[in-house]
């Protein structure tokens, strides 16, 4: 195993060596401290994007656009986030804890209209029913409700990602059911149930679909270090469910699929039942033990067999796309941490506050399956997030990763993203387009011209802290720093979201 370091390391987060949120989790929650506290920094124009947005639903459009938008590009564009973060006077303690708010942009002949509804979980209707928080969440203990339940389907605020499935859309959340979701009301259809003997077992948030239809996707059990991994037909249907040994996987975020192999990377972030025992929420409860290191596990879905390797312990959500070349030699790209900032941040942000200490940085990683060998490089001028890359090239070789990146020179006391960049991940180039410092920058993703073979745009939200209002963008892939050749704002601010995906019109 080989590091080619390309930049210059960054200085490490204070908090994280030990993994302790900024603030005592134990015995209570200080929901309203935290509101109070987050009310008082609301003079920051970055706190804009973690308010929670109060309306059921709302809608708009046509809007007026900025551009033209292409004329081989209709289709939806669904995003989800969590975006209810205070109830009866009091806030949640992390970010990722909000119910989620589904989100439509429809792109078509007439123009772009948008819609965003809240998902209808069982949580989120006993709450809204109770008139408070009844159940913990990732990184608040609430009060009467148990931090660890098993299954966790009580905790589902589906706030993740919304993904296609057999002419329906996922809400998927990490250790709970996906939720179906009507693409063309954003109307929730109840709980999707593969088989009667996995009511409620965890499906986890990024599905990989193949270029055959095929879904390819896992779930995690928190409590006994399996990973169940789900094989689902271009209809929907289950077609098989195995289960893998991973202890310490209970943050196991992303994985990848190549042609003949599952490749997941474990971080060393092991949940501590002490932790649990002693009130802590899960994500507080979890400890960050270097001596695990990053594990790389490798599944052969020819036999089932593994291969298991390690890399110096570091922190990764998000895996852009692998592939794989006829000598069993397995490329992918990720972006890696060498300590769990954004898990720490999200604390600090829903009470206002910030201090940027670096984050992940794009990193490329290849396994030699017949050697039994690991090497790995690491580009420290992009740090960013949401690797994305074309739906068709999932699982096969490609070339550009788009991802929401941070610019060096943007304010540490500011979070988030200010730029969308695209990643040569084999000669190395970076385009990019600059946003600007008073924005915050979703993820963006590719979508293809259904007109124009091998045309592709980049389309993506981002907040304008300025004008207060959520813009949707849309860019020729092969060329970001000429800018956005169509914009389209709408007529409020929603609150940052997590995943999305675009599905093209029939």
């Amino acid at each position: 195993m080989k590091e080619t370091e390309m930049t210059s390391q960054t200085g490490s987060s204070p908090h994280a060596a030990d993994f302790k949120p900024p603030f005592d989790l134990s015995g209570h929650w200080d929901g309203e401290g935290i509101r109070a506290a987050f009310q008082n920094a609301r003079h920051q124009p970055w706190t804009l994007g973690y308010r929670s947005f109060d309306a059921e639903s709302v809608q708009a459009g046509p809007v007026a656009l900025q551009g033209a938008l292409p004329a081989g590009l209709r289709g939806t564009f669904f995003r989800t986030g969590p975006a209810l973060h205070d109830m009866a006077g009091q806030r949640y303690a992390h970010r990722w804890d909000g119910d989620g708010l589904l989100q439509a942009f429809r792109l078509r002949d007439e123009g772009v209209t948008h819609q965003a509804r809240y998902l209808r979980t069982e949580k989120y209707l006993r709450e809204k029913a109770a008139g408070k928080r009844l159940v913990s969440g990732f990184g608040t203990h609430v009060e009467g409700s148990r931090n660890l339940p098993e299954p966790m389907e009580e905790m589902n605020a589906g706030n993740i990602n919304i993904v296609p499935c057999a002419g329906e859309m996922l809400a998927l959340w990490e250790p709970g059911s996906a939720y179906r979701v009507d693409p063309n009301t954003l109307e929730t259809l109840g709980i999707k149930t593969w088989r009667d003997d996995l009511k409620a077992a965890a499906f986890s948030a990024h599905p990989r679909r193949m270029p055959d239809g095929t879904m390819w996707n896992f779930g995690c059990v928190a409590a006994e270090g399996l990973v169940r991994v789900f094989h689902v037909s271009a209809s929907g249907a289950l077609i098989d469910v195995r289960s893998l040994s991973i202890p310490h996987s209970a943050t196991l975020h992303d994985f990848a699929v190549t042609s003949r192999h599952l490749v997941f990377l474990a971080p060393p972030l092991a949940l501590s039942p002490d932790r649990i025992r002693g009130g802590l929420p899960f994500g507080a409860a979890c400890e960050w033990r270097p001596s695990l290191g990053l594990r790389v596990v490798v599944v052969d879905l020819r036999d089932w067999s593994e291969q298991r390797f390690e890399l110096p312990a570091s922190n990764v959500f998000h895996i852009g796309n692998a592939w794989e070349d006829d000598d069993g030699v397995i490329r992918l790209d990720c972006m890696r941490d060498d300590q769990p900032r954004a898990m720490l941040a999200g604390w600090t942000l829903m009470k206002g506050e910030y201090r940027h200490y670096g984050g992940t940085r794009m990193t490329l990683i290849t396994i030699d399956t017949r050697k039994g060998s690991v090497d790995y490089q690491t580009r420290h001028d992009l740090e960013g997030e949401y690797p994305a890359v074309a739906a068709e090239e999932i699982g096969q070789r490609y070339r550009q990763v788009v991802f929401a990146r941070r610019s060096p020179q943007r304010d540490p006391t500011v979070p988030g993203f200010d730029q969308v960049a695209s990643f040569d991940v084999e000669e190395g180039g970076v385009d990019f387009y600059e946003y600007g410092a008073d924005w915050l920058v979703e993820e963006h993703v590719i979508a293809s011209d259904c007109n124009v073979p091998g045309q592709r745009w980049v389309i993506g939200s981002a907040l304008d802290l300025l004008e207060q209002q959520t813009v949707l963008s849309v860019f020729d892939a092969g060329a970001l720093r000429a800018g956005p050749v169509m914009q389209a704002r709408l007529p409020y601010a929603l609150p940052v979201g997590l995943h999305g995906s675009f599905v093209a019109a029939d």
